[in-house]
């Protein structure tokens, strides 16, 4: 009897053992996953950046930091992969992350002419909305992927992001605009995916 009781109590310790061991290395496994703030910094990282104004220079270790705010900023405001990418695809497609297009004013010719402001070209419709948007990149990030959803919403599918580009749903601009946008996106997730895969080798 006490040794059935020893057995038991041997291979209960053993059990419990293995059960401490799969769940100290799932915590580390958990702990030691990128988070998606720094796949998006890995992402940038290796993204063409077009080059400052000649007025404002901007050393590679400026740079590389504004990198880094622009990643936490995409994965704070976009919440989760998919509207992250999104608002990294448009801000690329937008500005190429240009510095005076990030943090203002922007160069002539761009911007809309001056009227538009940070990464998603927002119109915001006065100086001083504008400079708000180019002072906070999160509330650039913010109204700019809420006029993305809202043109979604209000286009459809097909060219989901016409409303953004062009103010309309069935423009021929828009729906070049929507397909820019789209294509842009769509290579920021295919991106994505590929980071990820190499986490597993």
């Amino acid at each position: 009897m006490k040794k059935a009781l020893l057995w038991d109590l041997f291979w209960l310790f053993v059990f419990s053992l293995a059960v401490g061991f799969l769940v100290a290395q799932t915590a580390f496994a958990e702990k030691t996953k990128p988070t998606l703030a720094e796949r998006l910094e890995r992402l940038l990282d290796a993204t063409h950046v077009a080059p400052p104004p000649s007025d404002r220079p901007e050393t590679d270790e400026e740079l590389h930091e504004r990198l880094h705010e622009i990643a936490e900023d995409a994965a704070a405001v976009g919440g989760n992969v998919d509207d992250a990418l999104l608002l990294l695809a448009v801000a690329q497609h937008e500005s190429d992350f240009a510095l005076d297009v990030d943090k203002g004013p922007c160069r002539a010719k761009t911007c809309d002419g001056g009227h538009a402001a940070c990464f998603l070209q927002i119109h915001g419709g006065s100086d001083e909305r504008n400079a708000q948007l180019f002072a906070d990149r999160k509330d650039c990030f913010r109204t700019g992927l809420k006029a993305l959803k809202n043109s979604a919403a209000s286009c459809g599918p097909a060219w989901r992001f016409s409303a953004y580009a062009s103010g309309s749903c069935i423009s021929d601009a828009g729906h070049k605009g929507s397909a820019e946008l789209e294509a842009s996106w769509t290579k920021w997730k295919q991106r994505y995916a590929a980071e990820v895969a190499k986490e597993g080798k």
